[in-house]
């Protein structure tokens, strides 16, 4: 009788995906009692695994991934929160190692640890909310704080002007407001690692979309704390090893040293940059860089104090840095090309 019941849940596993005890117990006529048993012998022998949490609780065979739809979301206290044990939990819960192939399960592990602890570190919230989703291509999760906001944190402590200036220089990389103990990196690496990130705070949203290399800022309806989401497809194709070799690889002993800034997010809705001061913000925390690509894409004019200042007062003053760009509609190339031959 035992093997029958066991021979049983193996075939329903089988021909379903996934089975939840409730799942057994209508089949079989089983007790509650009695289909944990059987339950707990085939997890002990390696034949099935279970995914999700207690309540929520499925079973497939082992090996195998959480099935599409299984969905953790958890609310954590901030009070001595580790983000690894955090990321653990979900990687026993959904099982992710087998879940996501293993170029998806570093990116997003990498990215999780990054973008929470951000949140325990400085958001200043008492409680985060984590979430993580298996749909059938793709994994996303949410990191969601209710403290001052990421870009008003920025904003605050570089003392700058407005949320958008913070939203600028988060975009450069290395920008911190704890240089003591953090390099500003990890957000900016994780905007290049997933196929798409948002990150909302206030009235603001800026997402990254990697497939179609695209970045946007948006107005949204207002909303306390910083909201981050991201996507990451199940068998993605994407290196974290060779996001970190693009941007501090060998040619620049292994140092974040290079960055891509697009031009149009400092222009606004204006479409067009002209003034040296405009150009001085734009180039704010570029110095840390060796290497440094403007994309004009979307930019239809600069002016020629815009251009002095980028092209050759900026370039006069940091020799060792090379700047390069892209992008240019036929005013901007002209324009730059004024400058340089002046």
């Amino acid at each position: 009788m035992t093997e029958s019941i066991r021979e049983l849940i193996l075939d329903e596993i089988q021909s379903r995906g996934s089975i939840a005890a409730r799942d057994i117990q209508e089949t079989t006529g089983l007790t509650r009692q009695a289909v944990n048993y059987h339950i707990k012998h085939l997890r002990e022998e390696g034949l099935i695994q279970k995914v999700g949490t207690t309540r929520a609780a499925r079973y497939v065979l082992a090996g195998k991934g959480a099935p599409p739809g299984q969905r953790i979301d958890r609310i954590f206290e901030n009070r001595g929160l580790e983000e690894h044990l955090v990321f653990n939990e979900l990687d026993t819960a959904l099982n992710l190692k087998n879940t996501l192939n293993p170029a998806a399960f570093e990116i997003t592990r990498y990215t999780f640890n990054e973008l929470l602890n951000n949140a325990i570190e400085h958001s200043g919230s008492d409680r985060i909310r984590i979430r993580m989703e298996i749909e059938p291509y793709k994994s996303r999760f949410e990191v969601r704080d209710f403290g001052v906001g990421i870009f008003e944190h920025i904003r605050h402590h570089l003392n700058l002007n407005s949320e958008v200036e913070a939203v600028q220089d988060l975009l450069k990389g290395k920008t911190t407001s704890d240089p003591e103990h953090h390099t500003g990196e990890g957000i900016y690496f994780s905007s290049k690692a997933c196929d798409r990130l948002t990150i909302s705070s206030h009235s603001l949203t800026l997402g990254f979309d990697n497939i179609n290399d695209e970045v946007w800022t948006e107005q949204v309806r207002s909303s306390k704390g910083t909201h981050i989401g991201a996507t990451i497809a199940r068998r993605t194709h994407r290196d974290l090893t060779a996001i970190f070799d693009h941007f501090g690889g060998e040619e620049f002993d292994y140092r974040f040293a290079k960055t891509r800034v697009r031009v149009s997010l400092s222009a606004g809705e204006r479409a067009g940059l002209v003034s040296r001061s405009e150009a001085r913000r734009l180039l704010t925390g570029l110095d840390k860089f060796q290497h440094v690509e403007l994309d004009f894409a979307d930019v239809r004019i600069i002016g020629q104090g815009f251009a002095d200042e980028v092209f050759r007062v900026f370039q006069k003053e940091h020799p060792e840095i090379s700047i390069e760009y892209e992008n240019a509609e036929a005013a901007v190339r002209s324009m730059i090309n004024h400058v340089l031959n002046t």
